[in-house]
């Protein structure tokens, strides 16, 4: 995969795609893909790799540790926290949802936590 990327994409920004997948950084599927999410919550926003992951390390963990009586109704146990790079920053994002009506049910709990927390339309690589 590492050698098909850097033909794609060659030089410098092959290996910027190289290094950004070996970091453990995640990515949804296509949107084609009719599981894959169309929606995410935006928590953070930094031109920090590091703090990026931290964000999204704590923004994991304080979802796992709310009650069920804490979370919006039908919200899921398990909300992935995920960092998206896009030129030229680092994005923290919460969710997976199908719809803009189920990002917007658990935004106000979020926010809570990230007040400046916003919904995003999901994007093959975001």
């Amino acid at each position: 995969m590492m050698a098909v990327a850097l033909r794609l994409f060659g030089g410098i920004l092959g290996v910027a795609l190289i290094a950004l997948l070996a970091s453990g950084c995640q990515t949804i599927e296509s949107l084609g893909d009719e599981d894959a999410p169309a929606y995410r919550v935006q928590v953070h926003l930094t031109d920090d790799r590091a703090e990026a992951e931290t964000v999204r390390e704590q923004a994991a963990s304080w979802w796992a540790a709310l009650r069920p009586d804490e979370r919006p109704p039908r919200a899921a146990d398990d909300m992935p926290a995920v960092v998206v790079w896009q030129q030229p920053y680092y994005r923290v994002r919460l969710g997976a949802f199908r719809s803009r009506e189920a990002a917007t049910d658990v935004l106000p709990t979020i926010r809570a936590q990230f007040p400046e927390a916003f919904i995003v339309r999901a994007r093959p690589d975001a």
